[in-house]
Order: structure tokens, then sequence, then C-alpha cells
């Protein structure tokens, strides 16, 4: 409550899961959302010129993923996503996973979304690391010493 009566606003959202949804569809379903608010955030009173994503554990690897698209066309084009008209400042991300396993031998519960026909078909897709430059806003990467993706 905190940050609202600061004037924050919060935008939070669900987006299909796996194993009944594959990659991309988590990340289709986080720029349908980013479309939507750009569309409406100023029927809300949203300042869309001071944006920040915040994702957690695979919210975390949406966020990474999304910016990368947001400010990188070439990315962003894979997907055939269009640029919102609204401005990101920054992200932040916790505990996600943002190097993916390129080998294809990706596995336990993370294989249910990034499946073998993904991990084999769409290694641009999974590798937004490449992508990134200065151009991408401040990101704050946040962990916890007893996170799976603590040493990634």
């Amino acid at each position: 409550m905190y940050w609202a009566q600061q004037g924050f606003a919060f935008v939070n959202f669900n987006y299909r899961l796996a194993p009944k949804t594959a990659f991309p569809g988590a990340l289709v379903d986080t720029d349908t959302v980013i479309q939507w608010v750009a569309a409406h955030g100023a029927d809300y009173n949203l300042d869309l010129d001071k944006v920040i994503l915040i994702g957690d554990s695979a919210g975390g690897t949406l966020a990474f993923q999304y910016i990368t698209a947001y400010t990188q066309s070439e990315y962003r084009n894979l997907f055939g996503f269009k640029k919102p008209n609204l401005n990101i400042v920054g992200v932040l991300m916790n505990c996600g996973v943002y190097l993916l396993d390129h080998s294809g031998n990706m596995s336990g519960g993370m294989t249910a979304y990034f499946t073998k026909e993904v991990q084999r078909d769409m290694q641009a897709e999974l590798s937004p690391e490449n992508y990134v430059d200065k151009t991408v806003p401040p990101l704050a990467i946040v962990t916890a010493n007893r996170d799976f993706a603590h040493d990634q």
C-alpha cells in the first residue's frame, strides 16, 4: 500500500503456463499486456513515460526477454512484436533464469516450456543476451544464495 500512496500504479497479470503452452507463449502474453497498457494506460492515469517492468522467477526471465524485444528490433522481429507506445525506464528481475542452456540438454521442469523442439528450432529466440546493448535501460538483478539459478 505504501507504494500506491506514493503515486505508483501496478499492473499485475497472469500468463499461460507450461505444459499447456510452450515458449514463446508466456512472452506473447506479456507483449499482449504491455500493448494493452500502452493503448489504455492513460484511461487509468498511468504515467506511460515512466514504466518499470518487474518479474519474479519465470516473470524475471520474461522481463529480461521482453526488455530485449522492446529495445532491440532484430530480437523483437523474431516474435513479430511491435514496439509499444510507452517508455520502459528500468527492469527489476528477481530469481529468474537469464542464460538458458543451449546444448539441447535442458532438463527438469523447464523442458515443459522450453520443449525439445523449441530448444532445437529457436536458438536465436532463446538467446536474448546476444542482443543486449547499451540501449537497454538499467537492469536490477536480484537473487538469493539458495536460488537454484544463483550461480548463473
